[in-house]
């Protein structure tokens, strides 16, 4: 029994199913194919030369066994145009029938009897011979004169007619009645006479197809009792039931058929008849044999580019239309099931019909035709289409491409990822209507696509380097796909290694616009290519910013409203003015509200989020203007601030929202659930578009209407991900272009033009809020004859939240409207966060600011970043330069300067514990009195994981230290100058250089000097180290002869032998190496004072100096020497140092290979220990290394360019880039 509403396939023989639209001559061939099972064969009629006969009347002798087509289907065989009462009766009587027809005649039954009187006519309809389709005049009963009653009138010809009328019989139902129609149509259909003419009625699709006499089919004539009147007509339930009952004996009957006439098929010699007999499965596909056809068939679904079908190589029309979405999801999740609902929406994104799930079965039948029945199998609630997935084209890419990522060989690897890309035909899943997959699953198709393209063209480029077709290729991909960073950094580094620098970089500007255009910005890996190729190319432009253009959508065409005779409410403000950017945003909300899919049992919602002045109600009413015309029923406003009591707010909101809707007064419910279950009430059958403005997750929650039909906007400050939502956008600030955009549309650009300066002061102050520059352009507009230098210069004051506030627009208050939503012991930590210098903690440093457990400190952040007063950021948290300014306006100085105390001890004491985990056996430098019993800060286990702490809280780290240096109270002024000490020690260990000087002389330019001198010794050694960095060696060495003094007259001889050491390497990067023997000569003897690490680094000094003078026999030995007195851990400075000492002395005894060995060593240690100042040394080191020798060495010398350049080391970046040029013109 096939699905209600399904389609059951083409009709052998010609002949129509119910609905089914007739074709402009019959299916001769099936006809006479018909015939020809039936045991007779018969030529099509209609043919050249071919006349239609007469009518003739059946032989009496015995009239033909026919298989009709409806027959088929309702009940097997039919004598003479009456079935024969059940299917076995009419096989036992053909097995009794052992004689062998005639070739090509007919097999007959005995004759009927004459019908006896009060048997019921039997209809005589179908060609069961020539001619005999026509229907046979019934006869006119013959009426006698009736003699008119005294005083009426005679009979004339309105009454005979009215009497005729009467005499009518009107058809009625039964089984028996539908079972004669299933004859007729099965005789005109089997036969091959002429098409049955279409009926009207949809009650009876059997005497539609048969081709009755009006829309009830023939007229029955009844007798007795009410024979003029009309029996009641069965209803849809029973007709669905007798229709499913009628397939069941069908199918039966179909199948004794078949045996029947095999039998006498293979009887009469017909083994046409035999082949074709398959044929008459009424779910088997006329035209190309489907799958099922044989077990070589081969079916390929391709989707990358339009649908296509394809079997056994040779294309197969696909329907278009419904039929072609169905096979291309499925073929999509190929084994996989598709839900009917999925389908469903899909099929009809708009309107759905009245009975999708028939529809559906419906368009599956006609998929089923292409592919086959078992192509296609109903699971549950959905279908799966039951093809290996190497028959799409989308699984035999994704096999390629996986199969691609297991093979080693590139030349391999490159041939399967071609074969994968020759699949590609254009956009995937083109040619679609409805259109809702493509949109849906399109895109994802098409990154799949230019991915394998990416691996393809980076293979190509690594075996046959950047050549013409490539670049070709690469330029073509990234001009059809401008925000492919993946493709473009691939063209980027093709044209930069054919010396094409210029193309490079124009490259690089083209995709950042596509990328601002997007709402983007360049990823890592592109901006660092970009990096080096401007290292190389020192002259190159600038990239040329893109402004964001105001991407407007123009308005539908209005409907009408669902309820005429309702309110229609328009309580949208008016539509915002000057609006600049967010056009990728509109674009994503805009398509979310005007799409036609809503989902089931809610209204389409978006959300749009972000921190306070970013412009969320400025959007929302952009968006609500654009799709106004998309709800008829009117526009609703609610103001939901979450500053204040929530669920009140939400009940007054939820009031006015009714009152606007209509209800009010006595007739407004006073529970809020009530209100709500109201509210839902009036929504359902309507078109509302309704905004909600600031609101809170539950209060909004509360609002939704429950009709898909309408639609809601929320703005909120807080990430609301329990609210379910169609769309998402979170605001961020403001681009310096869109910024500087909106202050010229409200000021004008020839008034900004004219002081450039101080409209970049303004835009920097404002700091890229929307709402600070909306507000600035106020007052800038309102003043024309103020400078604008003159307000940059009042921004630039203490009281800038002062200062930003123009009419009803203020940052501060809408700052304070957030922070007053804040629990007092939340609100007293974040008050506490001025303790900090930077806008910028992480839960280790909010816990000893707040002097709370870790855990507790991050639960306040994360209630703090729901509300966006502060954002996440990598492991911590960041907040605006407007809300710090919040901040310490809010907060009480005294309570703020103990927090910076306590924070400034704890980094001390962590300072400390990195420092002895680096150097163990070195004295602490620099804290007060040499203290190492405090308790305190945070332990580290390794280098990494100093280097991880440190890095990112370095600036920070200096800043505050430098706000209590200003301070001048003590013990904070010793706290400050120990931490910057050990500071800059622990940084240039494991992280960076530390060639910041002004950091160096902070500590002796203090206006109050630290208590203890070792702080200030510590620091005159730590400047003498930067000076050296710098390359300012004069300078260094009056530096070391300070530090050398200081250590004296504390009487500190380890710190003096410290400083020799750093005297020596001065003299040797000044090529004194005499001076350097002489000086390192102390350190090497004396054995007292020094541990084995310091010795072991003088003996590696000492061998700088020799192989400097060429003594390379006493450099190796005190190499050697330097081994065996500690041999350095495997990754620390000293194994970086030992590394770098070799490979000098390998270079000036002519070793190149060692030489070569030890320098990329050396640079391997530099990224490991994380020294971004040690790598660029050492890639410049190995550069000097390779042209010594006669090699070229600009690749390491570009690289040290672009790491000394993106880390700021200016003087490695102009070493680098003179060595780079020296390289380059030694080639």
């Amino acid at each position: 029994m096939l699905p209600r509403g399904a389609h059951r396939g083409p009709v052998p023989g010609g002949a129509r199913h119910p609905g089914q639209a007739r074709r402009p001559g019959a299916d001769r061939a099936g006809l006479a194919l018909a015939g020809a099972v039936a045991g007779r064969a018969e030529p099509a009629r209609g043919g050249a030369g071919g006349r239609r006969p007469g009518p003739r009347r059946p032989p009496r002798t015995g009239r033909p066994v026919r298989r009709s087509d409806h027959a088929a289907q309702h009940g097997g065989l039919v004598r003479a145009g009456r079935p024969v009462r059940g299917g076995g009766g009419a096989v036992r009587a053909l097995r009794r029938r052992r004689r062998r027809p005639r070739a090509g005649g007919p097999a007959t039954l005995p004759a009927q009897p004459r019908r006896r009187a009060g048997q019921p006519r039997a209809v005589r309809r179908g060609p069961a011979q020539p001619g005999a389709h026509r229907r046979r005049p019934r006869r006119r009963a013959r009426r006698r004169a009736v003699r008119p009653a005294a005083g009426r009138r005679a009979p004339g010809a309105g009454d005979r007619r009215r009497r005729r009328r009467r005499r009518r019989v009107r058809p009625r139902g039964g089984r028996r009645r539908r079972a004669g129609f299933a004859a007729a149509a099965g005789r005109r259909a089997g036969q091959g006479g002429q098409r049955a003419a279409p009926g009207r009625s949809r009650r009876w699709p059997a005497g539609r197809a048969g081709g009755g006499s009006g829309p009830r089919g023939p007229p029955h004539r009844r007798r007795g009792r009410g024979a003029g009147r009309a029996r009641p007509q069965p209803g849809p339930r029973r007709r669905r039931r007798d229709r499913a009952q009628a397939l069941d004996r069908g199918a039966a009957h179909l199948r004794v058929a078949r045996l029947a006439a095999r039998r006498r098929a293979a009887r009469a010699g017909g083994g046409a008849a035999v082949t074709s007999a398959p044929d008459l499965d009424p779910g088997r596909p006329l035209g190309p044999p489907g799958p099922e056809a044989g077990a070589d068939t081969t079916v390929d679904i391709r989707l990358l580019g339009p649908v296509e079908v394809r079997r056994d190589g040779v294309p197969v029309p696909v329907p278009s239309g419904r039929p072609a979405v169905i096979l291309a999801a499925l073929a999509l999740r190929t084994g996989g099931v598709v839900s009917q609902g999925t389908l469903a929406r899909l099929l009809w994104p708009d309107v759905q019909p009245e009975h999708p799930r028939a529809a559906l079965q419906t368009h599956v039948a006609r998929v089923r035709a292409v592919l086959g029945r078992s192509a296609i199998e109903s699971t549950g609630d959905g279908y799966r289409l039951v093809l290996p997935p190497e028959s799409v084209d989308v699984g035999r890419l994704r096999a390629l491409s996986a199969a691609a990522r297991t093979v080693e060989e590139l030349p391999e690897r490159l041939a399967l990822l071609d074969r994968a890309l020759a699949l590609w035909r254009g956009n995937p899943l083109t040619g679609l209507w409805p259109d809702v997959l493509t949109r849906q699953s399109g895109p994802a198709v098409l990154d799949e696509i230019l991915g394998v393209a990416e691996r393809a063209h980076e293979l190509r480029l690594l075996l046959h380097g950047p050549d013409d077709g490539v670049i070709r290729e690469l330029r073509e991909l990234v001009t059809a796909h401008p925000e492919r960073e993946g493709a473009a950094a691939q063209l980027m580094a093709a044209l930069y290694r054919e010396g094409r620098q210029g193309d490079a970089l124009g490259v690089f500007n083209d995709t950042v616009r596509a990328l601002r255009a997007a709402g983007r910005r360049p990823g890592p890996e592109l901006a660092a290519l970009h990096t080096r190729i401007l290292a190389v190319a020192p002259d190159a432009p600038e990239v040329a910013g893109a402004p964001v253009e105001d991407a407007g959508h123009a308005a539908a065409p209005s409907g009408a409203p669902s309820r005429p005779g309702q309110p229609r409410p328009a309580q949208l403000p008016s539509r915002p003015r000057s609006f600049v950017g967010r056009a990728g945003e509109i674009a994503v909300l805009t398509a979310a509200l005007r799409s036609g899919s809503a989902p089931e049992g809610r209204c389409r919602t978006v959300v749009i989020s972000g921190p306070g002045g970013t412009g969320k109600t400025t959007l929302a009413l952009r968006v609500a203007h654009e799709v106004r015309d998309h709800y008829p029923d009117g526009q609703l406003f609610a103001d939901l601030r979450t500053s204040s009591d929530a669920a009140a707010l939400g009940t007054d909101a939820l009031a006015g929202l009714l009152r606007a809707l209509g209800v009010g007064g006595p007739d407004l419910p006073p529970c809020p659930q009530e209100r709500a279950e109201l509210f839902r009430r009036l929504c359902a059958g309507r078109r509302l578009l309704v905004l909600m403005d600031d609101a809170d997750p539950e209060a909004a929650a509360s609002l939704l209407p429950a009709e898909p039909g309408c639609a809601v906007i929320v703005t909120s400050r807080r990430r609301v991900p329990e609210l379910p939502a169609d769309a998402r956008v979170d605001l961020g600030m403001f681009t310096e272009p869109e910024a500087r955009e909106l202050l010229a549309s409200v000021v004008g650009a020839e008034r900004l033009a004219a002081e450039p300066d101080a409209t970049a002061a303004v835009l920097d102050r404002c700091a890229g809020s929307p709402l600070a520059v909306r507000i600035a352009a106020g007052r800038l507009a309102s003043r024309p004859a103020w400078p604008i230098e003159h307000f940059a210069g009042r921004l630039r004051g203490d009281d800038r939240l002062g200062e930003l506030r123009a009419g009803g627009l203020a940052v501060r208050a809408a700052l304070d409207a957030t922070y007053v939503s804040l629990q007092p012991v939340q609100a007293q930590r974040y008050r506490l966060l001025a303790a900090l210098t930077g806008a910028a903690v992480d839960a280790e440093t909010a816990a000893v600011v707040w002097e709370v457990d870790a855990g507790e400190a991050r639960r306040v952040l994360d209630r703090l970043a729901g509300i966006r007063l502060v954002e996440p950021a990598g492991d911590g948290y960041r907040w605006h330069d407007l809300v710090d300014d919040h901040i310490r306006a809010v907060t009480d100085p005294q309570a703020a300067r103990a927090a910076r105390r306590r924070l400034l001890l704890h980094l001390l004491l962590t300072l400390r514990n990195a420092r002895l985990r680096l150097r163990p056996h070195d004295a602490v430098p620099g804290l007060p009195g040499a203290r190492d019993d405090l308790a305190g800060g945070r332990p580290f286990a390794d280098r990494c994981e100093i280097h991880a702490w440190l890095h990112p809280r370095r600036t920070q780290l200096v800043a505050l230290a430098r706000t209590e240096l200003a301070g001048g109270e003590q013990p904070a002024v010793d706290h400050a100058a120990a931490l910057l000490v050990l500071l800059d020690a622990v940084a240039r260990e494991c992280c960076d250089s530390g060639d910041d000087e002004e950091t160096a002389r902070t500590v002796l330019r203090a206006a109050t000097p630290p208590s203890d001198p070792a702080i200030t010794a510590a620091a005159w050694t730590n400047l003498t180290l930067t000076l050296a960095a710098q390359h300012r060696l004069d300078e260094a060495l009056a530096a070391a002869e300070r530090a050398v003094e200081l250590r004296r007259e504390l009487g500190d001889r380890y710190g003096e032998l410290i400083m020799f050491e750093n005297q020596a390497c001065i003299h040797i990067e000044a090529g004194r190496y005499e001076d350097a023997l002489a000086v390192i000569a102390a350190c090497v003897d004396d054995r007292e004072f020094l541990s084995a690490q310091i010795r072991a680094r003088s003996l590696r000094t000492r061998a700088r100096a020799h192989a400097g003078l060429g003594r390379c026999a006493d450099a190796r030995a005190d190499l050697a020497a330097a081994s065996a007195v500690e041999e350095p851990a495997p990754v620390s400075y000293d194994a970086h140092y030992e590394a770098a000492v070799t490979a000098a002395v390998h270079r000036a005894a002519g070793d190149r290979a060692e030489a070569l060995r030890a320098c990329w060593r050396a640079v391997d240690l530099a990224v490991a220990l994380g020294s971004t100042w040690m790598h660029a040394l050492s890639l410049l080191d190995t550069a000097r290394t390779l042209r010594h020798f006669g090699a070229d060495g600009r690749a390491p010398a570009a690289d040290a360019v672009a790491v000394a350049v993106e880390n700021r080391h200016v003087r490695l970046a102009a070493e680098a880039r003179a060595e780079l040029t020296l390289a380059g013109a030694g080639r």
